[in-house]
């Protein structure tokens, strides 16, 4: 077995084999390992630095898909913000979506279309309640005012009192019949 024997060690920066033959002879032959070090420090850099290009890719890639996608939500949000007592005019425009969302624009504007209608049906239903109210007021006022402005008969303040008393039964049924829907 007349082989020599390899002996690899690393000391003072340097890459070292000895070979030590049976006959006791060695052989020592070395490098510097400072090529390779650098070699390594710069592979290590730019895999550091590929990996930063690639997150901050990532991170404006995904900002602009998020503010894309949102875009369609955000336009929705003002439309539906943008309805109040004054206008309800606003719409959002389904067409411009692709099928989820423009589905959602429906729904909306639907939506939209019944409190649209409600507010219109509460407008009316104030504005008859009011005028008719107002009717039975006046008669209760005009013979309030005619039994007060001069002396009268017993039986004149009878009728002034009996058209008060109609005119306030009217009140009291108009207020119960306006009233009844929003008791149920």
């Amino acid at each position: 077995d007349g082989l020599p024997v390899r002996i690899v060690r690393e000391r003072d920066g340097r890459r070292e084999i000895v070979f030590v033959s049976r006959f006791f002879t060695n052989v020592l032959v070395g490098r510097s390992l400072g090529p390779e070090l650098d070699d390594q420090h710069q592979g290590r850099l730019r895999r550091l630095l590929l990996g930063l290009g690639v997150l901050a890719a990532g991170v404006l890639g995904g900002g602009w898909l998020t503010q894309r996608s949102l875009t369609p939500l955000t336009r929705m949000s003002n439309a539906a913000a943008s309805i109040s007592a004054d206008n309800f005019s606003a719409r959002v425009e389904a067409d411009s979506y692709d099928r989820e969302l423009a589905d959602l624009a429906h729904v909306l504007n639907a939506t939209f279309d019944r409190l649209q209608q409600s507010f219109e049906q509460q407008t009316r239903f104030t504005a008859d309640a009011s005028h008719e109210l107002r009717t039975p007021l006046a008669v209760v006022l005009a013979q309030k005012q005619l039994a007060l402005s001069r002396p009268r008969q017993p039986e004149d303040y009878r009728n002034a009192l009996t058209s008060c008393r109609m005119a306030a039964l009217r009140m009291r049924n108009l207020v119960d019949h306006f009233l009844a829907p929003a008791r149920h």
